[in-house]
């Protein structure tokens, strides 16, 4: 099962796959290059999970919110779904507990990167000419110290910002230890480039849309897959 319909998970699987494939969503000087080829096959290898595969259902590309799928999974709907750790909570809340699924990183073709996650979140700054830098440094020591890191990651299932906190959003070892080596090991950090919101909105636009006439049985090409990363590109030099 995939949100299929969902922008943003639409890009973070793209940069998943693509990293499996080396490629990279930007060049060293930080402008896009959607259309590389490791861009293009990791694209490929998302889409072909429904349109080549056919392991994922078509109703797939209808889900525009994470928590859709997850309650397909949940429910027994389907036999896998690929997820972050916030998922936890919402298939809880769909009536699945713990010991009735297990987790495994994100598998790599043979002989591609063994890449299943990527490093993000939301940030904490501090503005230059802020009038008040001790209390904003105070703030930030607050909020990434080691007590205050493990009520936020057992309040919203994410794991720690900060290294030497142990992960505490769950009370099932396996499945804090398996997470925990996926982001040590196994994950790329998405770039650090002004634009990442905007990369998230052209990029997993395009994916989503190529979802969709997946779903419909049509036939994705690579010439498909490059003019749509290609008019993704064109509008990050536009959007904000």
């Amino acid at each position: 099962m995939i949100p299929g319909a969902t922008v943003n998970s639409s890009m973070h699987f793209s940069f998943i796959f693509s990293e499996q494939n080396g490629g990279s969503a930007f060049d060293t000087s930080g402008k896009p290059s959607f259309t590389s080829q490791g861009m293009i096959d990791g694209v490929r290898q998302y889409v072909d999970l429904l349109s080549k595969y056919k392991v994922v259902n078509p109703s797939a590309a209808q889900y525009s919110e994470t928590a859709q799928a997850a309650a397909e999974f949940a429910r027994g709907d389907a036999a896998m779904y690929m997820a972050q750790t916030s998922a936890i909570n919402v298939m809880s809340k769909n009536g699945m507990q713990p010991d009735q699924y297990g987790i495994v990183p994100i598998p790599a073709p043979a002989g591609k990167q063994p890449i299943g996650s990527f490093v993000a979140g939301s940030n904490i700054s501090i503005f230059k000419n802020t009038k008040h830098l001790d209390e904003a440094l105070q703030f930030v020591k607050f909020m990434t110290s080691a007590e205050e890191q493990q009520i936020l990651n057992k309040a919203y299932t994410s794991l720690p910002a900060v290294t030497g906190v142990p992960a505490a959003f769950t009370d099932d070892k396996e499945k804090l230890d398996a997470f925990t080596t996926i982001l040590a090991d196994q994950s790329k950090p998405l770039p650090l480039i002004s634009g990442i919101q905007a990369f998230q909105a052209n990029v997993g636009g395009a994916v989503v849309g190529l979802i969709g006439k997946a779903a419909t049985g049509a036939t994705i090409s690579d010439g498909d897959i490059r003019s749509a990363l290609e008019q993704a590109q064109q509008k990050m030099a536009t959007t904000k």
